[in-house]
């Protein structure tokens, strides 16, 4: 019989799957994905080791954590240049969810926000 005893490498490589596996679960929300991708990248250079040889975990980890980060990042990016070429700027798009959120608060509660958070101030 032939039984394969797992290493601490192959922990590290299933680690690096998991990971690279919730970064492209979460890639849209890009903060979790590049945190997600970048920890598996970690664990995955931590599975290889000084060893030459790369098992399949390791390699689909690896690859699933430069697709999360990437892709991430590429989310990011179009989400930033979406908000200035629709509202001229950043801080015309965070006055625009501003005035939104105030206006929804009223429709809600007959008080705006900004109003709300002077009272509690």
């Amino acid at each position: 019989m032939n039984h394969r005893t797992s290493t601490k490498g192959d922990h590290f490589a299933i680690a690096a799957l998991i990971c690279g596996i919730f970064g492209c679960i979460f890639m849209c929300s890009v903060i979790a994905g590049v945190f997600f991708g970048s920890l598996g990248i970690i664990f995955a250079l931590l599975a290889r080791g000084d060893s030459q040889k790369l098992n399949p975990p390791y390699r689909a980890g690896f690859i699933l954590c430069i697709i999360a980060i990437v892709a991430s990042v590429l989310i990011g990016l179009a989400s930033i240049h979406n908000m200035i070429t629709t509202y001229g700027s950043i801080g015309n798009a965070i006055d625009a969810f501003m005035q939104t959120l105030n206006e929804t608060s009223r429709q809600m509660y007959g008080i705006t926000l900004d109003e709300m958070m002077e009272m509690y101030q």
